[in-house]
């Protein structure tokens, strides 16, 4: 049964790296494609590779969609992949450690504003 329960790696290749490599596959395969109707032009199977709406390593603008363009830069980055469980997202140690700095930037500013507030306090006294 345990087995059967086993969690991903922290080391092990993350998802986007794996999607990264995906897409070298259906390169070669479509080039070798291209290969064999190579009298149509060489130029044909590298316009039908960027234009497949294929847009791994791209990231879409923020104007655009702010929902899509941190979820991609959250990929891009590799702070964060997706979890075994629909829904969820695992945070990689690099991930992590700015949200260990973030927080902790919170909590100064917070002993900052009580610690003022006291001075305020005892001066008002």
């Amino acid at each position: 049964m345990a087995s059967l329960l086993r969690l991903p790696s922290l080391l092990s290749p993350s998802k986007p790296l794996l999607r990264r490599r995906l897409p070298a596959a259906r390169l070669s395969a479509s080039a070798s494609r291209g290969q064999a109707s190579s009298a149509a032009g060489a130029a044909a199977p590298a316009a039908t590779e960027t234009r497949g709406g294929d847009r791994e390593g791209q990231v879409t603008p923020r104007s655009v969609d702010f929902n899509a363009w941190y979820t991609d830069v959250i990929a891009a980055a590799e702070l964060a992949d997706y979890g075994p469980v629909r829904g969820t997202m695992v945070i990689r140690p690099y991930g992590y450690a700015i949200w260990e700095s973030i927080q902790v930037n919170i909590v100064d500013v917070e002993k900052r504003k009580q610690w003022l507030r006291s001075r305020m306090l005892l001066h008002a006294l």
